[in-house]
């Protein structure tokens, strides 16, 4: 009978504490390219524009909220690739609407898998939104990362897509045009 007991305890710890850790993964992951830039990845005045209209966008379209606002925002950090902020500019001002401090631990074009396994391995995004700016070259490499499966091509220069992942029942990429500026195109 101890025998019993204690298996059914080890057995009870073990799905309760550490199953769970093992399992985490965000309901959605929403992946929006930096805002307009110049030849030096300068942010641009439309590009503010952008990074403006992005808060609302971001908060109130209902696919993008169907888990909830985002609880964590990510920006690509400068690196020696990419030695622009232009990341972190263009989601600013929506972290501030969030409220939510913005992660930029991670560079584009060389730690995309590291901030998906991150993202994916954290206890804190289960089942929630997580929302990452990042380089337009790049993001097809970072939706591979979270596990897409022969994700279209993002152009390097395309500023008014988002890319929404989920993962239940099954890793799913959808596109969404922004429609935000004058000359954003709307789907035909």
């Amino acid at each position: 009978m101890d025998t019993m007991k204690t298996f059914l305890s080890f057995f009870l710890l073990f799905t309760s504490v550490i199953t769970p850790a093992l399992w985490s993964v965000p309901a959605q992951v929403s992946i929006i390219p930096h805002c307009e830039s110049d030849a030096n990845d300068n942010i641009t005045q439309k590009g503010l524009e952008r990074a403006g209209a992005l808060g609302p966008y971001i908060t109130l379209t209902p696919d993008l909220i169907v888990f909830g606002a985002p609880i964590a925002v990510f920006a690509g950090r400068p690196s020696t690739l990419y030695p622009t902020n232009v990341c972190i500019v263009s989601v600013a001002p929506t972290a501030e609407l969030l409220k939510q401090a913005i992660h930029a631990g991670y560079a584009a074009g060389s730690q995309e898998q590291a901030l998906a396994n991150f993202v994916l391995n954290n206890p804190l995004y289960d089942g929630k939104n997580v929302l990452i700016c990042w380089q337009p070259g790049n993001i097809t490499a970072l939706a591979e990362a979270f596990g897409v499966s022969s994700p279209p091509s993002f152009g390097s220069s395309v500023y008014n897509v988002t890319w929404v992942i989920t993962f239940s029942p099954t890793v799913t990429l959808t596109s969404y045009q922004q429609l935000l500026m004058y000359e954003d195109a709307a789907p035909i």
